[in-house]
């Protein structure tokens, strides 16, 4: 095979990975947007619902917050392990990417650059290990962790506020 002129369907997988990065990429983005939104409107939502006595005389409001914003929380936390896992196929691909422009096209294209070495060495996707939120330098993975556990942080404070006033009956 020669290196000037890859076969088409090498082509067509490297195109293929590529469209798959911005599919993945496309999700986070979208997530990055709604999670955080949804988790402050519930979270306020909630903390009014405590405060009003709407729902005095039925059950007590502390404990319907108390389970919904668990809940929401749950639901926050398991759309970030989600995206942890989403992280990792995003540097999979961009691996898978990066071996091939070397590999087969011979030169250092767009993610040669961006693929860090134990990644492109990586045989499972399993391998690779995604970065905490203190590991320098501050990058995607990082943000995404932050934009995460700060949504999930916040469905905990009706919650908190309701388990209060339940302990303490104020």
């Amino acid at each position: 095979m020669s290196s000037d002129n890859p076969p088409s369907i090498s082509i067509d997988v490297y195109k293929d990975i590529c469209n798959n990065i911005r599919v993945t990429d496309d999700i986070s983005f979208k997530l990055l947007g709604i999670v955080p939104l949804a988790s402050g409107a519930g979270s306020g939502g909630l903390t009014i619902l405590e405060k009003s006595k709407l729902l005095e005389g039925y059950v007590n409001p502390g404990v319907v917050v108390i389970g919904l914003s668990a809940i929401g929380a749950l639901i926050t936390l398991g759309l970030f392990r989600w995206e942890i896992r989403n992280i990792q196929k995003c540097m999979w691909l961009i691996s898978r990417a990066a071996n091939f422009e070397t590999r087969i096209l011979r030169e250092d294209l767009q993610f040669s650059g961006i693929a860090k070495k134990e990644h492109l060495d990586a045989t499972m996707i399993s391998e690779l290990r995604v970065p905490s939120l203190f590991e320098r330098p501050w990058g995607k993975a990082q943000s995404e962790r932050l934009v995460y556990l700060a949504s999930v942080a916040v469905w905990l404070i009706p919650l908190a506020i309701a388990t209060y006033r339940i302990c303490c009956g104020a």
